[in-house]
């Protein structure tokens, strides 16, 4: 979790490891929805570039787990 956090700078292992657990998990769930959106918008896209020339119907894919729980302000 620190290497992710200081993004594999062994120079910044350090300050990652004196920051409060809280604001640690805070900032590594933030990456892992960032890694999770950008993963889902590139299946979206092959999707929808592959989903109007295919004879059969396919539905877009469902966005992951992490990604259901936030609420979307409409």
């Amino acid at each position: 979790m620190v290497r992710e956090l200081a993004d594999y700078r062994v120079e910044g292992f350090a300050a990652i490891l004196h920051w409060p657990m809280r604001e640690a998990l805070i900032a590594y769930r933030a990456k892992m929805m960032q890694s999770a959106r950008e993963a889902y918008r590139h299946e979206l896209s092959v999707w929808a570039s592959i989903a109007p020339h295919s004879t059969k119907k396919s539905d877009p894919p469902q966005p992951p787990a992490i990604l259901r729980e936030v609420v979307i302000d409409g």
